[in-house]
């Protein structure tokens, strides 16, 4: 199930949930990896055969660093059953209020049927408890921007949306979610610069010097 929506931004809604305190409008707690994959956690829907650790020598802009997920399910299965997601930190947000989300992510190993996905998970209670997820948004894929994987030079996909948290809506987490429909293969996706705050980022995303470096008045296109 998910839900487009569109209604006005309530800027009060992020003064307890500010998480990166290089960019105080990023509510992700750890959107960067610089240093450890801390405060990211497995999925509800992770299965045998997943594991995620940093990744140091990967990721955009200086310093690099970036989530490494790998993920080989021992059997078939469907979306549900060959899953591996991690999920942010748990984010209070206010019913109606309208965000910008989005994620860098790198599709190194792609075997046949795999699909990935960068998710903005809404609850109806404060606590981000799955028994109340209401619904989701998922972000649609922008032109790469260059970054680095195991050292190498590559590009990274940004995958960004626009949605709003809804009139019943009091907590939301990023889910970053890799599948695989086929017995035995190995899945490797590499993920940065992990964002949810207000709008004007989506535009903004692509500019990673930047990305670190606005302040309140600077939601505008470019750093």
């Amino acid at each position: 199930m998910r839900a487009r929506l569109v209604l006005p931004l309530i800027v009060v809604a992020f003064a307890s949930s500010r998480a990166d305190a290089a960019n105080p409008w990023n509510l992700i707690a750890n959107p960067q990896f610089d240093a450890n994959a801390n405060s990211w956690t497995d999925g509800p829907n992770t299965t045998t055969g997943a594991t995620r650790v940093r990744d140091a020598d990967s990721g955009l802009g200086l310093p690099l660093g970036a989530l490494d997920m790998q993920y080989s399910y021992p059997s078939a299965g469907g979306l549900n059953s060959s899953e591996y997601g991690v999920i942010s930190n748990c984010m209070v947000v206010a019913p109606n209020t309208v965000l910008d989300f989005g994620a860098h992510v790198k599709v190194a190993v792609q075997p046949s049927g795999a699909q990935w996905r960068a998710q903005l998970l809404f609850f109806t209670g404060t606590d981000c408890n799955f028994a109340n997820l209401l619904s989701w948004e998922v972000g649609t894929a922008r032109p790469t921007i260059a970054g680095k994987l195991d050292g190498a030079s590559t590009n990274f996909t940004p995958l960004t949306n626009t949605t709003t948290a809804g009139p019943t809506i009091h907590s939301m987490q990023m889910y970053l979610v890799e599948s695989i429909q086929n017995a035995d293969n190995l899945m490797r996706t590499v993920w940065d610069k992990v964002y949810v705050g207000p709008p004007g980022t989506t535009a903004d995303m692509p500019f990673v010097d930047g990305f670190e470096s606005h302040t309140t008045a600077a939601w505008v296109t470019g750093p």
